[in-house]
């Protein structure tokens, strides 16, 4: 297996194609870098696609550090690990928001960036109901995963979405260490403040410099990034009555839509 060795973490990825741009797939919480097998083998034939788990995750090592900026220096230590020193950030859910500040963070090396159905997006309903349960997870009230199970069994999925799906991700939840699922929640809502729409958000996608694709699965979300984005070339795009897992989903549409504005970017930018 590939593994990239860094002092304070072990990092499982995948290398494959030779295109460019080179991509990076940045998985959400709770998930491990499967979560792209839908998209990889069309991605691969046009572009460079290395895919990760993120510490704590999948095949990757515990770390003691599970902020934010953390998660963000993984992105560029791990490109430059495979002697990479531009690319496009992909993420999906909290993956997203890593990807947002790794594009904040290195201007220079993150020429664009693509969001799946993003944390920072998330309605104020839904950062609640993490909220109650972080709490009790915090005050030693839920320290298994069942009542995270019986959330993520009501949320995220949609009537189109698969059953396999569903079982595929709560089974990939408890793989995950409760402690490492949510002390990289805290850092994500607590201390940077980036579950939702709230100030420290819209701070962080105004200083996105890089065009910028979103996908998003609720109405009005779509709207409500592009109000808050700064690069001409950006682009919000909404499948209101999907899951959350729109890649896998909607894989075909998916690759097409970033496909095309992609080409878009280099064409503009070259």
């Amino acid at each position: 297996m590939p593994f990239a060795e860094f002092d304070d973490v072990r990092l499982f990825y995948t290398d494959e194609g030779d295109g460019s741009p080179s991509l990076v797939l940045i998985h959400g919480l709770g998930a491990d870098s499967h979560d792209w097998n839908w998209v990889i083998p069309h991605l691969r034939q046009k572009y460079r696609v290395v895919a990760y788990d993120l510490r704590g995750h999948g095949h990757s090592s515990t770390a003691n550090d599970y902020s934010l900026d953390r998660q963000a220096d993984d992105v560029v230590r791990l490109m430059r690990h495979r002697d990479c020193e531009q690319f496009v950030v992909v993420g999906h859910s909290a993956g997203g928001t890593i990807a947002t500040k790794a594009a904040v963070a290195n201007p220079s090396a993150v020429s664009a960036a693509i969001t799946v159905d993003p944390a920072y997006g998330a309605p104020p309903w839904l950062a609640e109901a993490y909220d109650a349960l972080y709490e009790r997870w915090s005050s030693g009230a839920a320290r298994n995963h069942d009542e995270l199970m019986a959330m993520y069994a009501e949320v995220g999925h949609s009537i189109v979405t698969p059953d396999f799906l569903s079982s595929w991700n709560l089974r990939r939840l408890q793989a995950t260490p409760i402690d490492v699922f949510w002390t990289t929640y805290g850092s994500l809502a607590h201390v940077d403040g980036l579950f939702g729409r709230g100030a420290a958000t819209t701070a962080l996608l105004r200083r996105r410099a890089c065009p910028a694709l979103s996908f998003h699965s609720l109405a009005e979300q779509g709207k409500w990034e592009a109000n808050h984005s700064q690069h001409p070339l950006s682009h919000a795009v909404e499948w209101e009555g999907s899951g959350h897992y729109l890649h896998i989903e909607r894989p075909r549409e998916l690759v097409t839509v970033a496909t095309r504005w992609l080409d878009q970017v280099s064409d503009t930018t070259s």
